[in-house]
């Protein structure tokens, strides 16, 4: 055993809306390799600092992780800082996104003696129980005066994230007792049915290849788990007090039969619970049956990154699909009793205002309920940021944000950012405003009792895209 057996750890989260899943998936593999567990979600806390000095001198953790993404690393430094201030003789980590693509930045000039690249499950593990961070895979230190990065690379120098964890159903589960739920029960009833919502993956990576979208930390190599533990931990999910869960893997239904079997395993066992697939699916992966049976199963919302209505640009985006399959999958879903979203792109490479119509005038022409547009941001490990590297103006991380982009981030070839806004919040009053969309969508919400969230979140999507203008 281990001298470091029983080390406390303690967890900062920088960036999600509800309960964090990576940091309970975390937190499950610690306790089940001994360790104590203690975890602070600081979208629920008003006073950052006061919570972490609260937290750190009356736990006195000798570990402290903290993960994040690119738009909030510059938090994450904060508080990285705040920590070594509290706890001085702590082991700070730092994992997620931004520490797998760039480990070395987010060690120099900041008070992080370590970050993971890739999945953390046995990495972090391995850290609590003692071995020296330089003799781990996947794992970036600093140690005398120079960072060490134990990671394999890319092509173009990059650290590449391998996939380390191919039996997903050998993982601990979650540990979702180190949140207290009472503290998420005020959701939105736009997307959700019942609170407090939890975060489900059920497989891990993506084989896809568009080219705004990253590897991420589970690379590309596409890992599910059985259906009879994904619905296990539905289970657990459930005892626990969640009332709603949200499926948050990138390809959940790369293999249909088991996203089949996973939907007719929750009605074997007669589990009656409303589910989403809100970080959306792949348009070309479904059919018909498996939504009428999804629907009976609980699914009551998807989404499609439809990305864009021009061929050639979605052919060039290299997102797998047509818009013949985009389509055909939001009419399956729609028909099946199921609200569909639709998720668009403005500002992809050879975008111009004629292919900003045909987005505008496609998302119009599909069976959807909703309509989420975001401008293309070229986001570390994506192939876009490689294209626009050049066209990049500043390297503010801040900046690299889908909900509020930075006008002063980079120069698009073709349009100027007041052109790409004007577009934005026209494709919303487009959709939105249409008489015909606003009755069938009013007999719709008063059914389903979302009247009023829904008419005031679509007038605020309208409204604060008109300020940014």
């Amino acid at each position: 055993m281990s001298v470091y057996r029983g080390t406390r750890f303690e967890f900062k989260q920088t960036q999600e809306c509800l309960p964090p899943l990576n940091v309970a998936v975390l937190a499950g593999a610690l306790v089940g390799g001994g360790h104590e567990v203690r975890a602070i979600d600081l979208q629920v806390e008003t006073d950052h600092e006061a919570a972490i000095r609260r937290a750190v001198e009356s736990w006195r953790p000798e570990m402290v992780g903290i993960t994040f993404k690119t738009p909030v690393f510059n938090q994450a430094r904060e508080i990285a800082a705040i920590v070594r201030r509290y706890a001085p003789e702590a082991m700070i980590v730092g994992g997620g996104v931004h520490a797998t693509y760039y480990p070395r930045e987010c060690l120099e000039g900041t008070d992080f003696d370590a970050v993971v690249i890739g999945e953390g499950d046995r990495t972090i593990v391995r850290l609590a129980d003692g071995v020296p961070p330089e003799e781990i895979e996947n794992i970036a230190c600093k140690r005398a005066d120079e960072i060490v990065v134990n990671g394999k690379k890319d092509h173009d120098g990059t650290i590449c994230p391998e996939s380390s964890i191919h039996d997903l159903d050998e993982l601990a589960y979650p540990d979702w007792s180190v949140f207290d739920l009472r503290r998420y029960a005020g959701i939105t009833r736009l997307f959700y049915e019942a609170a407090p919502v939890g975060f489900l993956e059920t497989s891990r990576g993506c084989k896809g290849r568009c080219v705004f979208c990253s590897r991420g930390v589970y690379g590309t190599s596409w890992r599910p788990k059985s259906p009879r533990r994904v619905v296990d931990e539905i289970e657990r999910m459930l005892e626990f007090g969640f009332r709603e869960i949200e499926i948050v893997d990138d390809a959940f239904t790369t293999d249909l039969d088991r996203a089949t079997a996973v939907c007719e395993e929750i009605l074997r066992r007669k589990l009656d619970f409303p589910w989403c697939c809100r970080n959306g699916l792949r348009v070309s992966d479904v059919s018909e049956e498996f939504f009428r049976l999804a629907r009976r199963a609980g699914l009551h919302l998807v989404a499609f990154g439809f990305e864009t209505g021009n061929r050639k640009l979605l052919a060039e985006a290299k997102k797998g699909a047509t818009l013949e399959k985009g389509r055909r999958a939001a009419r399956w879903a729609r028909r099946s009793g199921i609200t569909v979203m639709g998720y668009f792109l403005m500002g992809l490479p050879g975008e111009t205002e004629q292919t900003l119509r045909e987005t505008i005038d496609y998302a119009r022409s599909l069976e959807i309920d909703l309509v989420k547009y975001n401008l293309a941001i070229p986001m570390p490990g994506t192939r876009l940021h490689e294209m626009w590297r050049d066209r990049m103006k500043v390297t503010h991380w801040d900046q690299y944000n889908f909900h509020a982009p930075a006008r002063e981030l980079y120069d698009h070839p073709n349009l100027d950012w007041d052109t790409l806004e004007a577009y934005l919040r026209l494709g919303y009053r487009r959709f939105y405003l249409r008489p015909g969309y606003l009755l069938r969508q009013l007999g719709r919400l008063v059914r389903q009792r979302r009247l009023g969230i829904s008419v005031k979140t679509a007038l605020q999507l309208v409204l604060r895209r008109g300020k940014r203008a």
